[in-house]
């Protein structure tokens, strides 16, 4: 069901509700919650089994019609990657990869991390998102977290939510694919901690469309000097 809101209408005041919904930032309407059709039956006794009373369940923010009770897995992650390795790319040419980078950077300043994606053209994808760790001893993302100017997101629509200290949750949406190889999104954060301190990036769960293409992902850091 895509009217989340429950104004009768789907627009993308929907589409933004379920965004909210997937990086746990309410209100997001009743994304999430079940209707049993028929509403209700009425059954003056049961003594034993009953046959042929199935109902038809309607969840909420489901619009593809592939929900399972397994929730959303990382997909691909190169755990090794958190040392600061690089990615050489393997795995299936049709998986797409990203990438966060190893930076060093000046101590109390602002940090633009440019989150990099290859074999992402042509692949229809037209949403992603991710949970991203960081250590917040060391940078802190800023308010407005997520910069797409100038990248291949630049005609999604984001929605963020950074509540938890130390991991930031992003949804990317929209109708038009992404269309090239090059920058993914630009993070925007803040560095806090004295110099010679790192923070990891480390991606906790990461996922284009509902899993196709299937995404390789590999860790980075930002060091302070």
């Amino acid at each position: 069901m895509a009217d989340v809101s429950g104004n009768g209408i789907i627009s993308s005041f929907d589409a933004a509700n379920i965004a909210k919904y997937v990086v746990s930032s309410p209100p997001f309407g009743i994304t999430g919650n079940w209707r049993f059709i028929p509403v209700s039956r009425n059954y003056p006794w049961v003594t034993s089994s009953l046959a042929g009373e199935d109902y038809t369940a309607l969840l909420f923010g489901e619009v593809s019609g592939n929900w399972t009770n397994t929730g959303a897995r990382p997909v691909g992650t190169r755990q090794a990657a958190a040392a600061g390795d690089s990615d050489s790319g393997s795995g299936p040419e049709r998986n797409s990869g990203v990438a966060a980078p190893r930076l060093v950077i000046p101590a109390d300043n602002e940090v633009l991390i440019p989150v990099s994606v290859e074999r992402a053209a042509d692949k229809g994808i037209i949403s992603y998102e991710f949970d991203l760790r960081y250590d917040p001893t060391v940078i802190q993302p800023l308010a407005d977290s997520v910069d797409v100017e100038g990248t291949v997101s630049r005609g999604l629509s984001v929605v963020t939510n950074a509540e938890e200290s130390g991991l930031l949750r992003v949804v990317m949406y929209g109708a038009l694919p992404i269309d090239e190889n090059s920058v993914l999104l630009n993070l925007r954060f803040t560095a806090v901690g004295a110099p010679g301190t790192v923070s990891p990036l480390t991606w906790e769960r990461i996922m284009f469309n509902e899993g196709d293409p299937g995404t390789t992902a590999t860790n980075g850091r930002v060091e302070l000097f």
